[in-house]
């Protein structure tokens, strides 16, 4: 997560895991099947829990869906803003042209942004913002927090509550922006 998938070496993840290169080449075969089964565990239980709030909050009883969609963001967030490297990993990969960076987008944010865009169908009365845009917004905006959220985790004086406060607020307006541009 740290080097990227290009620097780092079967041998530097044997010595970190403490096991054999042997054992490693046996268990997964090639370095991409390590990489595929290690996002699997570092992301895919925060992932599940993620679509979890999601799904709960796509149908709405009596709220706005403006209400709606930004408290799934806000959670959204929050269930990263305490892993600042798996952001910075998740967002780093994810914008590369190739198979793992086509698997991330697949399994993880495809889902995300599936019930997003549902959530923003419901509750725009008149919706002006197509599916490009509305995407291009909803993963611009956040991508800004990445980089003060690595600060975080170098020890720099920031809080993490700070931070939690600026994606909440980063969050109102893009949402507020969302449901103005789409009436």
């Amino acid at each position: 997560m740290t080097q990227g998938y290009d620097s780092a070496t079967i041998r530097q993840i044997s010595s970190l895991a403490g096991v054999s290169t042997a054992l490693l080449n046996h268990m997964f075969g090639t370095k991409e099947a390590l990489w595929f089964e290690a996002v699997e565990a570092a992301y895919g239980p925060i992932h599940e829990q993620q679509m979890e709030v999601l799904r709960a909050s796509l149908h709405p009883t009596d709220r706005a869906g403006a209400v709606d969609l930004s408290e799934s963001m806000r959670g959204v967030l929050h269930s990263l803003l305490g892993k600042p490297g798996l952001l910075a990993f998740l967002y780093r990969e994810g914008e590369q042209e190739n198979r793992r960076a086509a698997f991330l987008r697949a399994r993880y944010l495809r889902p995300i942004m599936d019930v997003l865009w549902e959530m923003y169908l419901h509750g725009s009365k008149k919706r002006q913002l197509g599916r490009i845009g509305f995407e291009a917004l909803m993963l611009g905006a956040p991508r800004l927090l990445v980089f003060p959220i690595l600060l975080i985790g170098e020890g720099t004086d920031v809080a993490s509550s700070e931070m939690a406060h600026v994606a909440d607020e980063v969050v109102d307006v893009l949402v507020a922006s969302l449901f103005s541009i789409g009436g």
